[in-house]
């Protein structure tokens, strides 16, 4: 482990590195999913915040929280050419936390206020926000599409969780599904995804919904607990989730023909979790061990530790949490350093 000078120098010239390649590149930062190695880049907070990048879109903006020295969370965004940071507005909430954005630049999140009380918000591309609908209860936004839909899940006032779409802020509707689901994400399609509020309801599978076709069970795998989620969903059709087998909890992924694939084992791990999946079917999780993995199909599932360039200055400086991948195979995460706040940063694939 790197002492915190040493840290503090690689820091500084990670963020030169980046500001360097963002400004030459103008517009987002570009690179190949399938490449062996990543270069961490950080982006810019205030002196002695922590920070994370929470999720990034095809344009290379990302949105992700800070940590102010008074401890309060704030949503901010930092966009290209110069990745400078920005606060999202909050009227006056005292945190405020981000979700997703969107390709469209919409930013989906919380706003805490003072008196206790928790409202789901947009941020709208232009800078302004909106409070949701709700249905009563505490509504749950999980994911937003290039549209601007809103996928989540409401509690509602008969204490039962459904799925519910948000067609505009204001305006939603409930699915309609078997009890206690949630929706996970949306394709720009408006196809819609979800599963069981607890993966151990048991047997209860993930799903998938369309506006013509209604609610459809798309199963899991043989063997074991019969419970399956999904978690995402890209443009292809492709789901990404877990399902149950006799090996135990797996990351898979379903084809546009139904058909469900295993993404495979890593040396000493027994369950996964898989969080995103981008357009060209790279995944990003972890497993219940906390290891981070990136699979693609030329590389299966691999620890983003064996990825990160052996000559990178932030290589073996700390924990490496994944939790955002877009296109370009750029992924949003943080960097977690023994006594120095944690660190906004992406991980860039090297030609």
């Amino acid at each position: 482990m790197k002492d915190r000078s040493r840290t503090r120098a690689a820091v500084s010239r990670s963020f030169r590195h980046v500001l360097a390649m963002l400004l030459l590149a103008g517009t987002a930062v570009a690179g190949d999913a399938s490449a062996t190695t990543y270069r961490v880049v950080v982006l810019p907070v205030p002196e002695g915040a922590s920070g994370r990048a929470v999720d990034i879109n095809t344009a290379g903006e990302v949105a992700g929280v800070v940590y102010l020295r008074n401890r309060r969370g704030y949503a901010v965004t930092w966009s290209p050419p110069d990745y400078a940071m920005r606060i999202l507005p909050s009227g006056d909430g005292s945190q405020t936390f981000v979700l997703r954005i969107s390709d469209g630049g919409d930013v989906i999140g919380t706003v805490n206020f003072q008196n206790a009380s928790r409202v789901s918000v947009m941020w709208k591309s232009d800078g302004s926000f909106v409070r949701m609908a709700t249905r009563g209860g505490d509504p749950s936004m999980t994911d937003i599409n290039a549209q601007g839909i809103v996928v989540g899940g409401n509690d509602g006032p008969d204490g039962i969780d459904r799925p519910i779409v948000w067609t505009t802020p204001q305006a939603f509707r409930t699915l309609v599904t078997p009890s206690y689901r949630s929706a996970s994400a949306v394709n720009d399609s408006g196809v819609i995804v979800g599963g069981p509020v607890a993966v151990t309801q048991v047997p209860h599978h993930a799903f998938r919904w369309t506006l013509n076709d209604g609610y459809k069970d798309i199963g899991d795998l043989p063997g074991g607990l019969d419970s399956s989620a999904a978690n995402d969903i890209n443009n292809s059709g492709q789901v990404l989730g877990v399902g149950n087998s006799d090996l135990g909890q797996r990351a898979v992924v379903w084809d546009t023909d139904g058909s469900m694939h295993d993404l495979g084992d890593l040396p000493g791990s027994t369950a996964y979790y898989p969080f995103r999946i981008n357009n060209l079917g790279d995944v990003i999780g972890q497993t219940t061990n906390g290891v981070q993995w990136l699979w693609t199909a030329s590389t299966g599932m691999m620890p983003i530790d064996s990825l990160i360039d052996p000559d990178d200055p932030l290589y073996g400086a700390g924990f490496f949490g994944l939790h955002g991948i877009n296109d370009a195979g750029v992924l949003a995460a943080e960097l977690d350093v023994s006594g120095e706040p944690s660190l906004a940063i992406l991980l860039v694939p090297q030609p």
